[in-house]
């Protein structure tokens, strides 16, 4: 056991429920920061007060069952920054209020999915810049198709005018049919 606690794998501490931590590893102290010279570490101080409610209900799942199942919250850097951790803890023995607890950052794993949720919404702007463009690809070819018969039929008489080919029953039927067309 004392090998595993030291093996630095993972962040190991022992602390009594009251928050003060007894023994820390070196892979808990990189995580949070503090070295064995700091005197007096507490989890309680190292905890935000948002997550105190939730640690209070882990401590009677430690009491009653001598396991407190995994959860993710934060502990405060030394520095003041904030470091979002896995933690889970073990009764030690029944009849002591201590327990062992196991600590994973998830600094890297919480910034890829900040990285992901920041590419996802560049994937969701392009994915609508394209549907946008497919549309108004859409609406331009269905604005030319009238304009065409438009110019067409505008030229068409315009032509027919200038060889004095065209009566005014042909040119009045050729601007019913531009017309129209605008119209559509």
């Amino acid at each position: 056991f004392r090998r595993l606690f030291e093996s630095n794998i993972i962040g190991a501490m022992i602390a009594d429920y009251d928050g003060r931590i007894t023994h820390a590893n070196d892979a808990i102290l990189d995580i949070i920061g503090f070295t064995r010279d700091d005197s007096s570490l507490r989890w309680d101080e190292l905890t935000p007060p948002e997550w105190r409610p939730l640690d209070e209900q882990k401590l009677i799942q430690l009491r009653t069952e001598g396991i407190a199942s995994p959860w993710e919250k934060e502990y405060f850097h030394k520095s003041g920054r904030r470091i979002p951790i896995l933690i889970g803890a073990a009764q030690l023995d029944a009849e002591s209020e201590s327990c062992i607890a196991f600590i994973i950052d998830l600094t890297d794993r919480k910034e890829a999915e900040e990285e992901i949720g920041r590419l996802n919404g560049r994937l969701d702007q392009a994915s609508r810049l394209s549907v946008m463009g497919e549309m108004v690809a859409g609406l331009a070819h269905e604005v030319h198709q009238p304009l065409a018969v438009i110019a067409n039929y505008a030229n068409g008489a315009a032509r027919r005018l200038k060889q004095k080919k065209a009566t005014v029953r042909e040119l009045d039927q050729h601007l019913r049919d531009i017309a129209a067309e605008s119209m559509r």
